[in-house]
């Protein structure tokens, strides 16, 4: 990630007993801390009545007693005979920074001290410093030493003050963002160091204000992922959401060519957690369209991305791939399937239905009788008229019925059984047709019938 904004400026301690007296320190007189030869300066801190003064950062101090008896004298800077600090005179009788007294003559009381605002020392009731710097308008610190309402004020060792004012449209060192408070993107209560989550600023220095615009990060161009006859299918990567969460995305779309009315241009709308979108009910082959996209949260939307290239709607097919349908169905269930109408909201897979048995005769009564069938479709008998012996055998010009006697010849000694066929014969049973016999070859006749 990112670096965070640097923190402020921090040292070690000092040694106490090093002869170099630091801010933290009251006095260093480069003994021991606790020694006999530490006097007046007793664990870096001056003992009441005693004078500690010509320490530095590079020189010890030197003590000597007196100090608070209401009379400058020896070593003292000053003697207000109070022994304490924050008056002008401090509790070791040195003059304290950014103070002046109108009285502090030799053996004398010191009197009279005060702080002069825009010294650049920051001292006694002063809320801040900066010394020419100081102003009333667009500073931290105003022209008598009190810092602005939203101003944030630091100060050296030597008590110089360094401020910045938040809202004042110029983004100074400590801040992360300044934009005169024009949009609630840069955090007031932050001190200009951090912004509204949804917001991103951008844009400022020492003399700009930040711009700060609302809304997820630009996304990359949409990319076209499943056509059919009739609609078009666009995905993308998601955006930054700049710390909020998405709420929508929005896939504007126009014609590119080959549409001439209808649907030419629209703008679909989709749920924030998916980045694929369906555009339906486009005009045919070779109709072909764009989309650009955008994401929105409850801080605003982001601006549109780039157009994608131009995609084209595919032409009509015979037949449709279960194999494209799948992949689209895959994507999101809920889309149409490739290349038909039909919303998809569930899908379940179900069993194939067993395959059908050939019935045999164990398992089917209806089973038909082959023999049985060529048995019915068998000729009828055949009828023969033969004269009757006890007559003449001249044969007579007509014969009558009760002349004549007849004999069925059967084709098989055994009657054909009789069966019913569900069927009927496509070829005629031919009708029984009557022979006469000539009577020059006499036929025996069986004398029981």
């Amino acid at each position: 990630t990112a670096w965070s904004l640097p923190g402020a400026a921090v040292r070690t301690w000092s040694v106490c007993g090093d002869g170099l007296r630091h801010s933290d320190e009251d006095c260093d007189v480069g003994a021991a801390p606790d020694s006999a030869s530490a006097n007046g300066c007793i664990q870096c801190s001056a003992t009441v009545g005693y004078a500690c003064v010509g320490g530095s950062a590079s020189v010890k101090d030197t003590c000597g007693a007196g100090c608070g008896d209401g009379g400058k004298n020896g070593i003292e800077e000053c003697d207000d005979d109070a022994n304490v600090n924050g008056d002008g005179c401090d509790a070791s009788c040195r003059l304290e920074t950014g103070w002046a007294c109108a009285s502090n003559e030799a053996g004398g009381l010191t009197s009279g001290c005060a702080t002069t605002c825009g010294d650049g020392v920051k001292a006694g009731v002063e809320e801040c410093d900066s010394g020419s710097d100081n102003s009333d308008t667009g500073h931290g610190c105003r022209a008598d030493c009190t810092m602005a309402a939203t101003a944030v004020c630091t100060e050296n060792e030597a008590q110089l003050s360094t401020c910045r004012l938040c809202g004042n449209g110029k983004r100074e060192a400590g801040e992360t963002c300044d934009d005169s408070f024009s949009s609630g993107g840069c955090l007031l209560a932050g001190a200009c160091q951090a912004t509204t989550p949804g917001y991103l600023c951008s844009g400022g220095d020492l003399a700009t204000a930040d711009k700060c615009v609302s809304g997820p990060a630009t996304a990359p161009a949409p990319v076209m992922s499943t056509a059919t006859t009739s609609s078009l299918t666009f995905t993308w990567t998601a955006p930054d959401a700049r710390g909020l969460v998405m709420a929508r995305y929005e896939l504007a779309w126009e014609a590119v060519s080959g549409v001439t009315s209808g649907n030419t241009s629209g703008v679909a709308t989709g749920a924030g957690t998916t980045t694929l979108l369906k555009i339906t009910s486009l005009a045919a082959a070779p109709a072909m369209y764009r989309a650009q996209v955008r994401g929105c949260t409850t801080a605003g939307c982001g601006t549109y991305s780039p157009w994608s290239p131009g995609a084209a709607i595919t032409a009509k097919a015979a037949t449709e791939s279960l194999t494209a349908m799948a992949s689209v169905i895959t994507q999101d269930p809920k889309l149409l399937v490739t290349g038909l109408d039909v919303t998809v909201g569930n899908i379940t897979s179900k069993a194939p239905e067993p395959e059908p048995v050939a019935p045999t005769s164990a398992n089917d009564a209806s089973v038909i009788n082959e023999t049985a069938i060529l048995l019915a479709n068998l000729p009828a008998p055949v009828v023969v008229v033969v004269p009757d012996p006890t007559t003449s055998t001249t044969p007579a010009a007509t014969t009558t019925p009760a002349e004549t006697s007849i004999v069925e010849e059967e084709t098989t000694s055994t009657p054909a059984p009789v069966v019913e066929v569900t069927t009927t014969p496509t070829a005629a049973v031919p009708t029984t047709p009557t022979v006469a016999v000539p009577t020059t070859t006499p036929v025996a006749l069986p004398t029981t019938p």
